[in-house]
């Protein structure tokens, strides 16, 4: 409900409750499923993260206004109810259902002979710095992509695997289901995969 005063310029006020539906934001649709921490090739320039979009119809949407950052959540929302926004902003994107996104720093290299590049046509978002705070710790940390505006948890790497050897990612076998440590293993082919399911 909301009060409602209404004055005019005679001085006349009328006061009112109204009962306002406001409009509900559902966060976008995404699921980390695949980090590499620990490239082959050069750190943390090579590092990247790939979400998914799990619906399995629907139209494109375009994604704006999200956060990066590799802390744990609590810590996160703690900031955010200071004012603080931690971590790295991503750029927009559209997302298809089904569609793999690769997010990486500034300094990724395509080509780089260390690590696999993402196929041609893959969704590459590329921020203004390296992912995480100077990059990702190949011993594994905590990986949150939020909403600042409404101060929502998107999607979450809560609980990292040690890393497992250079350039082999941890990836995610359940993306729909709750972010829990037994999701996540080895890359199986002792690699990564940017941009598509291994």
């Amino acid at each position: 409900n909301a009060a409602i005063e209404l004055e005019d310029r005679a001085g006349n006020v009328a006061t009112g409750v109204r009962e306002v539906a406001l409009p509900v934001s559902e966060p976008p649709p995404l699921a980390i499923v695949e980090v590499l921490a620990n490239p082959a090739g050069p750190e943390p320039a090579q590092e990247f993260v790939e979400l998914l979009d799990v619906r399995a119809a629907g139209s494109p949407r375009t994604i704006a206004g999200l956060r990066i950052v590799d802390r744990p959540w609590s810590e996160v929302a703690a900031a955010i109810a200071e004012g603080d926004l931690p971590g790295a902003a991503i750029p927009s994107f559209s997302s298809e259902p089904g569609q793999r996104t690769v997010i990486v720093g500034d300094r990724y290299a395509l080509g780089d002979p260390g690590d696999p590049d993402p196929p041609a046509g893959a969704v590459v978002v590329t921020l203004d710095g390296s992912i995480g705070a100077g990059g990702l710790s190949n011993g594994g940390e905590p990986l949150m992509i939020y909403d600042p505006q409404s101060a929502a948890l998107v999607a979450s790497y809560a609980t990292p695997l040690a890393g497992d050897g250079q350039g082999r990612s941890a990836i995610n076998d359940h993306p729909g289901a709750c972010d829990i440590a037994g999701a996540w293993r080895p890359h199986p082919l002792g690699a990564s995969s940017p941009g598509w399911s291994p």
